[in-house]
């Protein structure tokens, strides 16, 4: 077996999901008698910045170079992370892309890609414009540097594969626990939670839906978990709105299996790389889109695996459990910790 290198954007638990996610593979990983696991986290924050334990500033390729030199041998495989705006500010990680390159031409390891984003886009008076040229040539150049290239989302598979590389699904998996045995839906109360980020729970409370949809499903109350925002609960008649704060990830866990909805707002097209989506599903619930933007994923379907809050009618108990069931048995199969622990272990295989 090889030893594993990770190599990933860097935040304090709780605010960056991605580094969560790594953090539960190396916890889930620590059984499998692996020579060796490291971490090397790339932060925005200087506050955060520890060498010795692998954590650099972004934009630092001394000190990426000076840790790849110190972590790299023959005998492991890099795991790279690559989320553009989690390695330079507008996305456009050049010395992350150099430092590479440099490991590669000096040694002979492997190195596998994980796609988190590819590259932005927008309207000429917005910077993604500018950067997307620069965005879309690093994301070839890691693709051209890489044994093996795996992404979270369909879409980005596709865009992949029009690269003549043969690319794998990497689970994203829930940040807040995997119950084995979840309740009913009959055996909670009618409560529906809204999790993740500010932003996120942001857009969720402005959407126009939000309110019918609270009311076609006879929600009692909902359960907001996170940092505050600056937004202020909405004003639905008959639903109670309730803002917890930042949980544990157990009081968390624990709140989703005293519920029947999971609430967010996100692009169809990528619903499938939700972190809060994967949490939803670990447990059992209904996940309620309300997103007007972006196609279906092709792996879930609307009323089958979510509801889409644009276009749903009041819906029975039997149905509902028919959604939280396919939605769960969706996670539990391709897109668990388990499903993910094996993914690391055969990239670690000699």
């Amino acid at each position: 077996m090889r030893k594993l290198i990770i190599l990933s954007p860097y935040g304090a638990p709780g605010t960056n999901g991605l580094c969560d996610h790594v953090d539960q593979v190396v916890s889930a990983l620590g059984d499998q008698h692996l020579p060796a696991i490291k971490r090397i986290g790339v932060t925005s924050s200087a506050q955060e910045v520890d060498v010795s334990r692998g954590i650099l500033m972004r934009g630092d390729s001394r000190a990426l170079d000076h840790l790849l030199d110190q972590s790299v041998t023959s005998d492991c495989t890099l795991v790279v992370h690559y989320v553009g705006y989690g390695y330079e500010r507008r996305g456009c990680p050049f010395s992350l892309i150099r430092s590479l390159r440099r490991s590669r031409s000096s040694r002979d390891f492997r190195v596998i890609s994980v796609f988190h984003e590819l590259y932005a886009s927008g309207p000429p008076w917005t910077s993604a414009f500018y950067a997307e040229p620069f965005q879309r040539f690093l994301f070839r150049a890691l693709v051209d540097l890489s044994d093996k290239v795996v992404t979270s989302t369909p879409a980005y598979r596709r865009i992949l594969e029009q690269h003549c590389r043969s690319t794998d699904m990497h689970p994203v998996t829930s940040n807040v626990g995997e119950p084995t045995d979840p309740r009913e839906l009959k055996d909670r109360p009618n409560r529906a939670v809204a999790f993740g980020l500010p932003p996120s729970r942001r857009r969720l409370m402005e959407s126009g839906t939000l309110e019918s949809v609270l009311q076609k499903l006879g929600v009692d109350e909902v359960l907001e978990i996170g940092e505050r925002s600056s937004r202020h609960p909405p004003d639905i008649a008959g639903v109670r709105w309730h803002q917890c704060g930042v949980l544990s990830r157990e009081e968390v866990s624990e709140l989703f299996l005293q519920s029947r909805f999971g609430l967010l707002s996100y692009p169809r097209n990528f619903l499938s790389k939700s972190g809060v989506f994967a949490a939803y599903s670990s447990h059992r619930m209904v996940p309620v889109l309300l997103a007007n933007s972006g196609s279906e994923v092709e792996e879930l379907i609307p009323h089958i695996h979510y509801l889409d809050g644009s276009d749903m009618d009041p819906i029975d108990t039997g149905t509902l459990q028919s959604v939280a069931d396919e939605c769960w048995h969706w996670y539990v199969n391709t897109r668990s910790l388990a499903v993910c622990r094996e993914l690391y272990i055969d990239w670690c295989r000699d």
